[in-house]
């Protein structure tokens, strides 16, 4: 193997090699990029059993080869070299990396490339190419309500589906859950065709939210294919494949809550948010190894009033708000709220209240492709001196 290419660009493929590359006590296979240089160019493949991640770069070689080597030292040396410098990697054989760049000098002891593991394969079953911006948008308004709980393996991830024409992402915590729906291209076909609780829809694990929506931000478009188990999007140069959540997703329809509500309040949303962040530092935490900041709304006939208290601290503020129905108390995690109202863009929210809990859908009432679905907190409206 012998080559040369810029150490910008080196150093920005090892800077999105790395996150798929095993950390910790691990196989020392694992650790390594693999590089294998030839006449397309110089492919970059990294992976920890989990997801695969292949980089093409467009590098004149002088000389193939196969080889792996640490990619963290690989990470670490091309984030140092100088700005607009060369460097060429040179290798004999499979065991000895040489590098150099200017006067710099280097050398890595390297593995097999035949005891790298072989890259996940997944077959043409079902594909499409969706516009990236709306896609990643989506992920990104779910991912707050992905679990962390390893015992509900299935709910550490998120639910896409198809329904008609509309592409559906969903995520829930069973304390939070968020819903958003994407238009379908037409050439997309029967790509996850079915319905909520459809066996055609796909868990995509949290690992695989973050990466993605890293990797293709810069991208128009993003091919996604699945096949059993996996799941491969791809754009340009760059090619992610990830492991599914093998799991069934529940049926996430029978948590939102529909029907005539009880209260139903609109506010403006900047204001409402704003006023929630001024109250939750002085709010008591949950007890509940969550460290929630519990605010307390009491709904008048035309505002919404906001408290919170804690061991020798009480707040209160209060917005405008249209109100249709009965008053009431209710209290929420303060960091859900706030970071629900963030995730919509309209200059309003809705708050639909149901039942004698309070079951509360959040959504933009001018835009109805977005939903949050918030449980409420134990407590009543605090009485304070304020």
């Amino acid at each position: 193997m012998q080559l040369t290419l810029d150490s910008a660009v080196l150093s920005r493929a090892m800077s999105r090699a790395k996150r798929t590359v095993a950390t910790g006590d691990t196989i020392p296979i694992l650790t390594t990029a693999l590089l294998e240089a030839g006449d397309d160019g110089l492919t970059i493949v990294t992976t920890d059993t989990q997801a695969w991640l292949r980089q093409r770069l467009e590098v004149q070689v002088d000389g193939a080869g196969r080889l792996a080597a640490d990619a963290r030292k690989l990470t670490d040396l091309a984030a140092r070299l100088p700005k607009g410098s060369q460097i060429a990697l040179k290798a004999k054989g499979s065991t000895d990396l040489r590098l150099t760049s200017g006067r710099s000098r280097f050398r890595l002891l390297t593995f097999d490339a035949a005891d790298f593991p072989v890259e996940a394969s997944v077959g043409p079953d079902r594909g499409a190419t969706l516009d990236t911006a709306p896609l990643l948008e989506a992920l990104d308004f779910v991912a707050p309500s992905m679990s962390r709980e390893e015992t509900r393996y299935y709910l550490n991830g998120c639910y896409l589906h198809g329904s008609g024409d509309r592409l559906v992402v969903v995520a829930t915590d069973s304390h939070s859950l968020r819903k958003i729906d994407l238009a379908k291209p037409e050439a997309a076909g029967d790509f996850l065709q079915g319905g909520e609780a459809s066996a055609d829809g796909v868990i995509l694990p949290r690992h695989a939210l973050s990466e993605v929506c890293s990797l293709f931000r810069d991208q128009g478009e993003v091919t996604v294919t699945l096949s059993e188990g996996l799941a491969r999007f791809s754009a340009g140069d760059l090619v992610y494949t990830t492991r599914l959540v093998d799991g069934s997703f529940p049926d996430y329809a029978r948590a939102i809550p529909s029907g005539e509500a009880d209260t139903v309040v609109e506010v403006q949303r900047e204001a409402f948010r704003n006023a929630l962040a001024r109250i939750a530092p002085f709010a008591e935490v949950a007890g509940d190894g969550t460290r929630a900041p519990i605010v307390a709304l009491r709904v008048g006939e035309d505002t919404v009033r906001i408290a919170a208290t804690s061991t020798g601290a009480e707040a209160c503020d209060e917005v405008e708000a249209a109100v249709e129905g009965q008053g009431r108390d209710i209290a929420y995690n303060g960091a859900y709220l706030i970071a629900g109202l963030d995730s919509f863009k309209g200059p309003r929210v809705r708050i639909t209240m149901h039942g004698s809990d309070g079951i509360s859908r959040i959504e933009d009432p001018d835009a109805g492709d977005r939903l949050m679905v918030l449980m409420p907190r134990r407590g009543g409206f605090p009485e304070t001196k304020l």
